[in-house]
């Protein structure tokens, strides 16, 4: 009042909860992208990386650029069908597998030399952290350019690739085992002392998984490996 006494005050309120959550969520929504085009970034570069170091070696074996160029194709495909199906994973770290077996399959089916191959598998529905899931799927592709190429005569009747993929626990540690196989000739006795550049890649793969591995001849040739199953990325960091 005139006397600068306090009589009373009025004000206004508005409820913005609703944009601030908004606001919130598009902050959140912003950071989650930015990290999504780096995580992109980063596995793009890797997997350009991976292509050059393996054509770098196949140069250095002497291989027919033809050959080089061939076998690349089929690396490549392999790493594009795998950056297609973790986009569209909820969760870019993982890869449901036994899904994305039945694609690759067909996929190798259109590159083989030998269109009457049968391929079967049996694969359990796991979902695989995607840097065990790369090179696993790297190493099926050597394997079963390997089997195109030296496994089966054209005159062949029931060719046959089989896979399987299994979870097992060992010692309370959850593990997987692998099994790749072909009915064709098999490998010399010697199997182990292969000096081929595609055995040098699959056991440099194996390294990448921490896996163990045993080849053996069995109605045609026999893969198996076995490695730790990452469930919870978080829980191994």
């Amino acid at each position: 009042d005139e006397d600068g006494k306090f009589i009373q005050e009025s004000c206004y309120a508005m409820d913005i909860t609703e944009e601030w959550n908004w606001q919130n969520t598009l902050i959140k929504s912003n950071a989650e992208k930015t990290v999504l085009i780096k995580e992109v970034h980063h596995r793009v570069k890797n997997n350009l990386q991976t292509i050059t170091s393996l054509i770098s070696l196949e140069e250095r074996f002497k291989t027919d650029p033809a050959k080089i160029l061939d076998i690349t194709k089929t690396r490549i495909n392999a790493l594009a069908l795998i950056h297609e199906t973790i986009y569209n994973e909820f969760d870019m770290n993982y890869i449901s597998i036994k899904d994305f077996f039945s694609s690759f399959d067909d996929k190798l089916k259109l590159l083989s030399s030998h269109p009457d191959i049968v391929f079967n598998e049996d694969i359990e529905d796991l979902t695989l952290y995607i840097d065990t899931a790369t090179p696993l799927v790297l190493m099926i592709n050597e394997l079963t350019t390997n089997s195109f190429k030296h496994a089966f005569e054209k005159e062949d009747e029931n060719k046959e690739i089989y896979k399987s993929l299994k979870s097992y626990e060992e010692n309370g540690v959850k593990m997987c085992k692998f099994h790749y196989k072909d009915n064709g000739k098999g490998l010399p006795e010697d199997i182990d002392s292969i000096g081929s550049l595609g055995w040098i890649i699959v056991k440099s793969l194996i390294t990448q998984v921490d896996g163990k591995y045993e080849i053996f001849n069995d109605n045609g040739f026999n893969f198996v490996l076995t490695f730790p199953y990452i469930e919870n990325i978080e829980e191994e960091l």
